[in-house]
């Protein structure tokens, strides 16, 4: 992603990635039957997790636009 994003686009992408792993906690009910579903959410809520990178950074302690971050570099 080059383009500067809007607070208002990071909000909503981030939101949309919150939304992505309920919904995946409603698809994905471990069960007697189902014993797999516990490993098929936590591999999947980690990707969404992963995602969150697109479009924010951290140093580990403060969070960055991705602007800001590049500028820490130098």
């Amino acid at each position: 992603m080059n383009k500067k994003l809007t607070d208002r686009q990071i909000m909503e992408a981030l939101w949309c990635l919150l939304d992505d792993i309920d919904t995946l906690s409603d698809i994905t009910k471990p069960t007697l039957e189902n014993s797999k579903a516990a490993m098929a959410f936590y591999n999947n809520a980690m990707r969404y997790a992963a995602e969150r990178f697109k479009y924010l950074k951290s140093d580990g302690y403060k969070l960055y636009t991705l602007e800001e971050f590049e500028n820490l570099k130098d």
